[in-house]
């Protein structure tokens, strides 16, 4: 089984980016065994999460001391608080994703 190896996703600059993808790439293009995504996926289900409370808590905010508080309704946020909901959802489904390595 491959080492898990969790890639750095903030703070990462375009080059070293970069340097992350080449070494990926070389490593597939060489056959060698990358190990399960579930972990990685897993990760994103927390951070999906994460954004779905702050969308929650931003729609929720009082819009009236918006300079232009007609451009927010009512309709807009609960669309905004059904899309947090959905991405509630696939942060659910994210954190379940099955291990077949373990």
């Amino acid at each position: 089984m491959a080492d898990v190896h969790l890639l750095p996703t903030r703070n990462l600059s375009p080059s070293g980016l970069q340097r992350v993808l080449g070494a990926l790439r070389e490593a597939h293009a060489a056959g060698a065994d990358l190990g399960s995504r579930a972990p990685h996926i897993q990760a994103a289900g927390t951070t999906l999460s994460a954004m779905a409370r702050a969308l929650r808590e931003a729609a929720r905010q009082p819009f009236s001391a918006q300079p232009e508080p007609k451009l927010f309704c009512s309709e807009a946020e609960q669309h905004l608080l059904d899309l947090a909901g959905a991405i509630e959802r696939l942060a659910d489904l994210a954190a379940g994703f099955p291990d077949t390595e373990k």
